[in-house]
């Protein structure tokens, strides 16, 4: 069911960077990422206040839930801005590369070895994810560096997300990381000369599912479900973002991978099964760390 979950939210971030990318050439990029995590928000506050608000108004809960949303609000701003400058293909490709980012995370600060069955299953969608989707025919450019950011505040993101919410109330720290990166955007927008805010219903409704799909159920299941899985498996299943991205290419745009991109979705898909088969088997894989 968790893994489920995941998948889904793979599934609507797939979708979201040729919406993004379109928006974001009309709209300031700091006023789409306030407005998604501001509709992100305000529902589950509302209900946190009304079911759990001794839990949500704690002190520690806050703190955490601010951590977790200013690295939300650095994920969310340097995309949007690196999109203004860099294809969709390579946005996907540096954001993925998240996948080699978190277990090095985990392994310098943490201590949490890998075994030899997560460094090849890391590698085989490493590579999977270049031939996905990164154009070699396109030069490497501001964007692309920007989007570095996108990828380092994602992984740390998904590490510290996975050890506050072991001993904090889930659902009070998704709250106030919403409400925290909606204030770090806002005073982006402000920053920025407050200006871009010409929306036509293609935009708003644009905004809209930003907000609700590919912030609050997406960001509320990244959180919560890291009670119960890894922080590498939720990594390596994000992984898939670029296929299911390609699908809707093909559903909606009629859009068709060559040789290479299909062999590159097929690498993603098959590093991340290596990785639950063996994770399955109770680590009888052979250690390398």
């Amino acid at each position: 069911m968790h893994t489920f979950l995941l998948i889904l939210v793979t599934v609507v971030w797939g979708s979201t960077f040729v919406i993004i990318k379109d928006t974001v050439s009309s709209v300031n990029p700091f006023f789409i990422v306030f407005t998604r995590c501001f509709l992100a928000a305000l529902p589950i506050f509302i209900l946190q206040t009304i079911k759990k608000p001794k839990s949500l108004y704690s002190k520690a809960v806050m703190i955490r839930g601010g951590i977790l949303g200013i690295l939300l609000a650095a994920t969310y701003i340097t995309q949007t801005i690196g999109l203004q400058y860099t294809s969709a293909g390579h946005s996907a490709f540096i954001t993925g590369s998240s996948v080699v980012l978190v277990p090095i995370i985990l392994l310098l600060v943490l201590r949490e070895h890998l075994i030899l069955s997560d460094i090849i299953s890391i590698f085989i969608i490493l590579i999977g994810l270049f031939l996905l989707t990164y154009d070699v025919k396109t030069q490497i450019n501001i964007g692309d560096l920007i989007t570095l950011i996108t990828a380092v505040s994602c992984a740390v993101h998904i590490v510290i997300s996975g050890r506050f919410v072991k001993t904090t109330d889930a659902a009070s720290i998704i709250t106030w990381q919403f409400v925290g990166a909606g204030l770090v955007s806002f005073l982006g927008f402000l920053a920025s000369g407050a200006s871009g805010v010409s929306l036509t219903v293609k935009s708003t409704s644009a905004i809209i599912y930003l907000g609700f799909l590919g912030t609050l159920f997406c960001y509320f299941i990244t959180v919560w479900v890291q009670q119960y899985v890894s922080s590498m498996l939720v990594v390596l299943i994000f992984s898939l973002e670029p296929v299911f991205a390609a699908i809707f290419g093909f559903l909606i745009l009629r859009e068709t991978l060559n040789g290479s991109e299909s062999v590159g979705a097929f690498l993603v898909l098959g590093g991340v099964l290596l990785y639950q088969l063996c994770r399955n088997k109770n680590h009888k894989c052979l250690s390398l760390l």
